[in-house]
């Protein structure tokens, strides 16, 4: 791996100070774009997508334009995080509703409570909004988030923006509350 930071820096800049300095640069730029997206971790992504350039470098990709590739690459980390996100929701949904500990009852009704009051929460255009783009089911799901996105009369890319503040915004919310609820448990 070593190899291939070195390549990256040597893509970056000849002069090594200089190189270190758009490292830099890079990283805060690529933060900023998961942060704004609403990743969790942004620092981790950023640090997962200068790693895959790397590997490419170190395996004699030919890239001309780091900054652009390194982008490129954020965008398909971001899609990957977001899908495994989803994928952990429904499996944190399917946990069963009467597990052996204590313990773990109280944390799960604490979230299922939390869920529902933190749903509640939200305004009901936003609430519709995420419930709908996030519970489709069918194998389709770019189509039925056309037909969503049609249906409000908004550009999908908004729509997407929208969904993911406001999965945000829910999911700070749950965590609080869960916090809150399960602190000394």
């Amino acid at each position: 791996m070593q190899e291939g930071f070195d390549l990256l820096l040597a893509q970056l800049d000849p002069d090594r100070n200089l190189a270190g300095q758009k490292y830099e640069s890079l990283r805060r730029k690529l933060s900023k774009f998961f942060q704004w997206w609403g990743s969790q971790d942004p620092d981790e992504l950023a640090d997962e997508a200068f790693d895959r350039v790397a590997k490419k470098l170190a395996q004699g990709e030919p890239i001309r334009d780091p900054g652009a590739y390194l982008m490129g690459v954020a965008r398909l980390i971001f899609k990957e995080h977001v899908k495994s996100q989803i994928k952990l929701r429904a499996a944190v949904e399917q946990i069963p509703k009467n597990p052996t500990a204590g313990d773990d009852l109280a944390i799960i009704e604490a979230r299922e409570e939390c869920y529902e009051n933190c749903l509640s929460k939200l305004p009901a255009a936003s609430r519709d909004l995420v419930v709908r783009y996030y519970q489709l089911q069918n194998g389709d799901k770019a189509s039925e988030r056309d037909a969503l996105s049609m249906e409000m009369q908004i550009p999908i890319n908004l729509l997407r923006v929208r969904a993911f503040r406001i999965r945000k915004k829910l999911g700070d919310c749950l965590d609080d509350c869960v916090h809150n609820r399960t602190e000394g448990l």
